[in-house]
């Protein structure tokens, strides 16, 4: 039954009062809007731009001011009219290429440390000789990642290579962005959590930084204690062996990550006999298309292939399905130098069951945003899931 409509911006409406209370009133009642109440409004200005802060885009600091601040504000408005898929959960990944604010970007570009730094170093490396520094966002590029977070429009993104909530919140309008590993380097993990939906943010997984050098795993609940709980893992594996076995010795990289493999596995093993339903997300630095070819080996310390060492049945349940699997490559941009993904979205079998239909998301980025604006090397891809979210009351 349809309970509301509201057209325009009368005073004295549903909308007069959710500017009175603000988020507070979006929350209490977020659940009815695309069931049972439809809201229309002057999607141009009015009140409703206060109630959903859409006015705070550009106090930033310093300021966005300008075209900067017409698009930011823009988005924030748009995100605000974003409204859920009834049943659907929405899962993405997202490595945002050493995402930082511009000003906190050139402090520490001034200040540049040579070499590989160390997780507890809130700095950036110095440029290697005849390469270009790490990459750089300005403002404006902020809000051409924005205007890519509102297309995607997913309910949680599991983030890489973002440094900390007060970044990505200019990328993510409508979303609460949290649960960030307490790292000081600035490539941390973290999410994006769709408002309305609740969370509970869990220990960070810091046994994937086995050599304080490398990068620990966020951990997340959604819809905590309640039949509907998933447990999400965005991690960021050691980068520089993509596809050869784990014991290669050409490749001394490949020795980090298997290290890594036995601690992401425990991690998934704990999940499984604790009865949770959960996915790991992120950037698995490693073709897993190819690497589920190879066999685990006799020695789950020293694993010879990472999907098959995680797809093991042991215990009985831990199992993965992969977001890419039968998927062909989409590039991000006509420019895309890659040929293969190494992000990933892994589900568990309890959430997989869950599922009464499955679409593989990938999201490359539009024009003119892809050829005017510095993004990212990685795009978001991920699982969108049908009848996994709660029905709203429930």
């Amino acid at each position: 039954e349809l309970a509301a409509v509201q057209a325009g911006i009368p005073r004295g409406t549903l909308v007069s009062r959710v500017a009175q209370d603000g988020e507070t009133a979006l929350a209490r009642h977020r659940h009815h809007f695309g069931d049972d109440w439809f809201l229309l409004p002057n999607p141009t200005y009015g009140s409703w731009e206060r109630a959903v802060g859409s006015g705070a885009a550009c106090a930033t600091v310093p300021p966005l001011a300008g075209q900067t601040c017409h698009a930011a504000t823009l988005v924030a408005k748009q995100a605000a009219l974003v409204l859920p898929q009834a049943e659907t959960l929405r899962l993405a990944t997202w490595n945002m290429e050493w995402l930082m604010l511009p000003a906190t970007y050139d402090a520490l570009a001034a200040a540049c440390v040579a070499g590989q730094l160390p997780s507890d170093r809130h700095a950036l490396p110095c440029p290697l000789p005849g390469r270009a520094p790490v990459t750089r966002h300005s403002n404006a590029d902020l809000v051409a990642l924005a205007r890519q977070a509102l297309r995607l429009r997913a309910d949680v993104v599991a983030l890489q290579e973002v440094d900390g909530p007060g970044v990505a919140a200019r990328v993510f309008p409508g979303y609460a962005v949290d649960c960030f590993v307490a790292r000081a380097h600035p490539q941390k993990t973290g999410f994006a959590i769709r408002a309305g939906i609740p969370y509970r943010c869990n220990a960070e997984f810091r046994s994937l930084d086995d050599d304080g050098r490398a990068r620990a795993g966020a951990d997340v609940t959604i819809w905590p204690d309640t039949p509907h709980a998933v447990r999400l893992l965005s991690v960021h594996m050691k980068s520089g062996c993509f596809a050869e076995p784990l014991d290669v010795t050409t490749n001394p990289v490949c020795a980090r990550l298997r290290a890594q493999v036995p601690a992401l596995e425990a991690w998934m093993d704990a999940r499984v006999s604790d009865g949770e339903a959960f996915a790991i997300m992120g950037d698995f630095n490693r073709r897993l298309e190819i690497d589920a070819t190879l066999a685990a080996g006799p020695d789950e310390a020293a694993p010879l292939a990472m999907f098959a060492a995680l797809n093991d049945n042991m215990p009985a349940g831990a199992t993965l399905e992969r977001a890419t699997e039968g998927a062909p490559y989409v590039g991000c941009s006509a420019n895309d130098r890659y040929t293969s993904y190494i992000d990933n979205v892994l589900i568990g079998r309890s959430l997989a069951a869950r599922a009464t239909a499955r679409r593989f998301i990938r999201l490359a980025y539009d024009e003119p945003d892809a050829s005017t604006h510095v993004l990212s090397d990685h795009c978001p891809l991920g699982l969108e899931l049908r009848g996994v979210r709660p029905k709203p009351g429930t």
